[in-house]
């Protein structure tokens, strides 16, 4: 085998990321922002695909699920780098480990608070 094809085999391409829900548009704004990383240049011209490590299609996935979690871009971005909070969402999201907060009873009301009873309508 040449060299590029075992490096072509050590990375992923536009199908893998088209796989997990991106669109070209999205692919290359977020290349262009930063985002994501490619092998080599970013804009390699018509007819060159982009090549990204296989770590790069899980940070989009990451950064696909924590926009859709409600997070600006460029915040999910930074996120889906972070390996102790990806670790730790994933640890959280797929386990039951979130702890539940004791039951405590309902504060009582001050003294002299909702004596006139509930609101009656006029008659």
């Amino acid at each position: 085998m040449s060299a590029d094809v075992l490096e072509q085999s050590a990375t992923v391409g536009w199908p893998d990321f088209e796989a997990i829900g991106m669109n070209h548009r999205r692919l290359s704004y977020w290349v262009s922002a930063g985002y994501l990383h490619p092998i080599g240049d970013p804009n390699p011209g018509t007819g060159n695909p982009l090549r990204f490590p296989p770590a790069e299609l899980d940070v989009a996935r990451w950064i696909l699920t924590l926009t859709t979690w409600g997070l600006e871009l460029a915040a999910a971005a930074d996120y889906a780098r972070d390996p102790w909070l990806r670790e730790n969402l994933a640890r959280i999201l797929l386990t039951d480990a979130t702890p539940t907060p004791p039951l405590t009873a309902a504060p009582s009301a001050p003294e002299g608070a909702g004596d006139a009873g509930p609101p009656t309508s006029p008659a």
